[in-house]
């Protein structure tokens, strides 16, 4: 199917904001920013890194996929409005988007690249194997463990996260939230191979290249 925006969140795991060296100020009020729709991309196509970075990092990530229209929502219907789960990478073009936070700028072309947001395929929520909110995440790069954590992390679980956007505007069917990042992410290079992993719903591997 067709995907609409692509909602990404920052922040949303205090050691990774720690490793970034930044302080959550207000954690009920989440970093939002978005990605085009170009910039998903499926196993088997490689990730391809842009050129106009020389330092591209990964960040695992579990994605939400919306499944009915939801409007200022509370947290305690959020679950009705989720199609479904789906792994995903938030690869991040670190230098331009370090450029733009000193100048005060948005992280949109630091987020934005195609192939910036490989995902799997979706797991409806009957495939989901254990809770959603509590279960292991792991990114391997060339078989080496390098993101290690628990959706139980989050600084915001899904239901708040739902609420908090629906407040500001419409969440369609098809639309995707990746929900932030927990610590370890670093960079990619041409030829690694990427091996995500959420025990509750499965497995993706994807591949760099220049």
């Amino acid at each position: 199917m067709e995907h609409g925006k692509i909602i990404g969140l920052g922040k949303n795991y205090q050691a990774h904001a720690e490793e970034m060296q930044e302080i959550l100020a207000n954690v009920d009020k989440p970093v939002v920013f978005l990605k085009p729709a170009s910039a998903l991309v499926y196993e088997p196509d490689p990730i391809r890194l842009p050129a106009y970075s020389t330092n591209v990092h990964h960040e695992l990530e579990l994605v939400v996929e919306i499944g009915r229209p939801c409007k200022e929502v509370t947290a305690q219907y959020a679950w009705r409005h989720i199609r479904g789960y789906r792994i995903g990478l938030d690869l991040t073009a670190r230098d331009v988007q370090q450029e733009a936070k000193r100048n005060g700028w948005p992280w949109t072309l630091g987020k934005s690249f195609d192939t910036a947001a490989p995902v799997s395929r979706l797991y409806r929520p009957e495939e989901v194997n254990g809770d959603i909110a509590d279960t292991h995440m792991v990114l391997k790069v060339n078989g080496k463990v390098c993101q290690d954590a628990s959706t139980a992390d989050m600084t915001l679980a899904i239901p708040a996260i739902i609420e908090y956007l629906s407040a500001f505007f419409t969440l369609d069917p098809g639309d995707l939230i990746f929900t932030g990042t927990p610590a370890g992410v670093a960079q990619i290079h041409p030829g690694d191979e990427l091996v995500a992993h959420i025990a509750a719903l499965g497995e993706m591997t994807f591949r760099a290249v220049g």
